[in-house]
């Protein structure tokens, strides 16, 4: 069963959500996309997922059916894991296995850090806790910048084809068909929405979280793909700052490792919260508005 509706209002923003599965008691699955996607880049896993345990996906701002705030107002870290724990309370949730991929990653990192009492387990897919030295910062606010006024002046179809040429997704052109899948649903998009998100939620603006890692209470997956070495390392580096952090290469995967074997993802996904604990939630676990 799926349901579709305007989860929450914050007081800049509102919070589409999607959800799959019978409402029942446990903590259920929320995911969060990276940059340029939607909650329907979580769809295939979610089916997998629904049977057993509750899912929901959001539209981050500036994405999919959430708008960003207002034309140039910045809207950060902060203020998105606000917009997070606003849709939880609102929705009677007290704790969610959350899930972010990318930049959904980060933003679930940055929330699991600031209201861990919020959060049963954590899965970062293809995640970083941020720049390792503020000396990179400079460069990488420049590069995003760079992207966020291609968004705002370049046609959607150039920049698209430029996004999709970096090597990080060197491991989707050996699939075209869901290459051409991703490329569709994106075209969808609002450039001006990205390009905010680009600027307020961009590597560049991520407070550094590599210090606090050792502050992670919730049981912690970090998932990469093996065929996306940047994110292996990382993945690794992660493990060595907190040890209590489980890992798993997924083989034949890039960056997007979801998209790339939703099936074997899935797998990954349930064997984590049965090895980890039942995550049981004594509120209404998928609840309704309040």
């Amino acid at each position: 069963m799926r349901r579709d509706k305007m989860a929450c209002m914050s007081p800049t923003v509102k919070l589409f959500s999607r959800s799959w599965g019978a409402e029942r008691n446990g903590a259920p699955v929320l995911f969060l996309h990276g940059f340029w996607g939607d909650n329907r880049d979580w769809e295939p896993i979610a089916k997998h997922m629904a049977p057993e345990r509750p899912c929901l996906a959001l539209d981050l701002p500036g994405h999919g059916r959430t708008p960003w705030p207002a034309a140039g107002d910045a809207h950060g870290f902060p203020d998105v894991a606000a917009d997070l724990a606003r849709f939880l309370e609102d929705r009677g949730i007290a704790k969610v296995i959350l899930v972010g991929y990318s930049m959904g990653g980060r933003i679930a990192l940055y929330f699991a850090l600031e209201h861990p009492q919020r959060v049963a387990a954590l899965v970062l897919e293809s995640a970083s806790p941020g720049l390792r030295s503020e000396a990179e910062r400079p460069a990488r606010r420049a590069w995003e910048a760079e992207w966020a006024q291609a968004l705002e002046s370049d046609p959607i179809d150039a920049v698209l084809e430029r996004w999709y040429d970096q090597a990080l997704f060197a491991s989707l052109r050996r699939n075209p068909t869901l290459l051409a899948g991703m490329k569709a649903r994106r075209r969808e998009a609002n450039p001006a929405g990205l390009a905010m998100a680009m600027r307020c939620l961009g590597a560049g603006a991520q407070p550094a979280l590599w210090d606090r890692l050792p502050e992670l209470s919730p049981p912690t997956l970090a998932i990469a793909g093996r065929d996306d070495p940047k994110y292996v390392d990382i993945v690794e580096a992660m493990a060595e700052i907190q040890p209590r952090l489980h890992t798993r290469i997924m083989e034949g995967c890039g960056h997007n490792a979801h998209a790339e074997d939703p099936v074997g993802y899935a797998r990954v996904l349930r064997e984590f919260i049965i090895n980890t604990g039942d995550f049981r939630d004594e509120s209404d676990s998928m609840g309704t508005n309040r």
